[in-house]
């Protein structure tokens, strides 16, 4: 059987972390350094966001603004397949293969989504946890992917008269939520954490809670070779066998556990 070999270019393999412009050598001083940096260029971006294009221009806009003073790379799509390993569920990220496909399906999806008024808070909220997952399949970067997202989110919820806390919530019931949406096209979890989210702007609600959740427990991020992916990239345990649909991904891992 033939063996494959892959090397991970965003690694240096002098320190085995990802290479960077700050001079960390090891994760908890990259982990630190990420900490306050992004804090600081958070509090800038708030200052002069990005156009509200709801796209790929805005959502590297974002992370290059955020990450740009750690890394040479930000702003930039990433080149290789990545996994994660997350509240015991693991599950493979968009192909970098279907970028082209999958880029603009979730523009149109977002863009479609949140194209109206919304006549209910609970209309926003379930509009908002079936999209958040959608872009959190795509994970367009090789890191900063979640603190990109919950920027952007933030952003569109100021549009529809709402704030979003993300104080309210752990990264640990962010990262399960987000991997059974993923796996399960079951938003319940999501929904949930957003009710703890949303909130009305008003007097009392919180401007802007930052977009830093922290490490969740046992959270594992790596690169995979490309042949190990299927066309949409998330893996179905039930079936064993990735996900073939290019499109989207709207009730059809359902339909793929049911069938297999």
């Amino acid at each position: 059987m033939a063996e494959f070999s892959f090397t991970d270019p965003y690694i240096d393999p002098e320190t085995g972390i990802l290479r960077n412009l700050i001079g960390a050598r090891t994760q908890a001083e990259l982990d630190d350094a990420e900490f306050d940096l992004v804090h600081a260029a958070e509090i800038v971006l708030r200052e002069n966001p990005p156009t509200d294009t709801r796209d790929i221009n805005e959502w590297r806009a974002i992370h290059r603004s955020l990450f740009g003073d750690i890394y040479a790379w930000a702003g930039e799509l990433r080149t290789v397949d990545i996994a994660k390993s997350s509240a015991g569920v693991g599950f493979q990220f968009m192909g970098v293969s279907f970028f082209d496909n999958a880029i603009p399906f979730a523009e149109n999806e977002i863009q479609r989504a949140f194209a109206k008024k919304f006549v209910t808070r609970d209309e926003f909220i379930a509009r908002l946890a079936e999209q958040y997952s959608n872009l959190n399949v795509l994970h367009p970067f090789r890191e900063g992917n979640g603190r990109t997202q919950r920027f952007f989110w933030s952003q569109v919820a100021r549009t529809f008269g709402y704030s979003l806390d993300w104080r309210s919530i752990t990264a640990d019931q962010n990262a399960e939520a987000s991997a059974v949406a993923a796996v399960s096209v079951d938003y319940q979890l999501l929904v949930g954490m957003f009710s703890q989210v949303v909130d009305r702007i008003g007097p009392a609600s919180t401007p802007f809670s930052g977009v830093i959740l922290g490490r969740p427990a046992g959270r594992q991020e790596h690169p995979l070779p490309a042949p190990q992916f299927g066309s949409c990239a998330v893996f179905m345990p039930r079936a064993k066998k990735p996900c073939v649909l290019t499109s989207g991904h709207r009730g059809h891992h359902r339909s793929v556990l049911r069938t297999s």
